[in-house]
């Protein structure tokens, strides 16, 4: 490498880590980038596929969780725009004006990210299903760890390892960013975990969901599923074709509940530890949310 090229990359690096670390200004580049699309500043663009197959738990949550997720989403597609408009050698100069900023990219393709990845992967045979105790005990010390934590550890003992890239695709209004836990030539892989065994059957219709969505915007036929709970060491594999008719189901409600229609409600439970149940207009218009009275004297 020259000392021009290892400067040019040095800079491209700097200016991204100056630009990503600007709140203020990503929250103003966001609002402008609906407005170039012709969309009101608090309609929801962008969103995970995970949002959208966590409608497995429940629609209204999936909507809230994605709108309250919506910049870090915005930071992810913008960020890869830049890396890969660098990376295409799109990008000469740094964009001068937050225009210039949100037109970097704009016109790369699924195809030309997927050239450059496939490098790194290939067409692998699709292991056999399997269902059986997982060998280790994976303890987790810290009793308050959240979600994302016990998620992330139980991934890294149990999770089969394969490929992984992230890339954006549109749907009507909206942008979905997806990243599967593993990529090949043939199969996309899913990986979901849970503290109990009793609830391994929604894990894996959530896994399900997000395997048939990555499936039909990543273009794979078919797609694997691994579910760990931690509570019975159980880890279990599933195999089959990716549904494109499921995936677009979901997408297709998704938008809908964030239109305004409302679902059914799910299980009093899950209410009860949502943590969007103070702000979400299903719960409150339901006969579940706690009643107040006065207090007669």
């Amino acid at each position: 490498m020259t000392k021009q090229e290892k400067s040019k990359i040095e800079n491209f690096d700097s200016k991204m880590t100056e630009l990503f670390s600007d709140d203020e200004r990503l929250d103003a580049l966001l609002v402008l980038e609906k407005t170039n699309r012709g969309v009101a500043p608090k309609q929801l663009v962008f969103a995970g596929l995970s949002d959208v197959a966590a409608q497995t738990f429940c629609s209204v949550k999936a909507v809230l969780g994605a709108r309250e997720s919506e910049r870090m989403f915005f930071d992810a597609y913008l960020s890869d725009r830049l890396r890969y408009a660098n990376k295409l050698e799109l990008l000469e100069n740094w964009p001068q004006s937050d225009l210039e900023l949100l037109q970097a990219g704009r016109d790369i393709t699924f195809e030309q990210v997927e050239a450059l990845q496939k490098s790194r992967y290939w067409t692998q045979p699709l292991p056999d299903e399997s269902s059986e105790i997982f060998p280790i005990e994976i303890e987790i010390e810290d009793p308050d760890a959240n979600y994302a934590t016990r998620r992330d550890v139980f991934e890294l003992f149990c999770a089969e390892k394969y490929h992984q890239f992230r890339w954006n695709f549109p749907y009507g209004r909206y942008v979905f960013l997806g990243i599967p836990d593993g990529i090949t030539n043939n199969f996309v892989y899913e990986f979901k975990s849970g503290s109990k065994g009793r609830f391994r059957p929604e894990r894996t219709t959530e896994a399900t969901v997000q395997g048939d969505l990555y499936g039909y915007f990543f273009r794979k036929k078919m797609k694997r599923i691994h579910v760990y709970t931690s509570d019975d060491r159980r880890i279990a594999s599933h195999n089959s074709p990716v549904d494109e008719a499921n995936a677009v189901k979901y997408l297709k409600n998704f938008a809908r509940v964030d239109s305004g229609e409302m679902p059914k409600l799910p299980s009093p439970g899950k209410c009860r530890s949502c943590d969007f149940k103070d702000s979400c207009p299903l719960y409150l218009s339901s006969a579940r949310r706690p009643q107040t009275f006065p207090v007669v004297s």
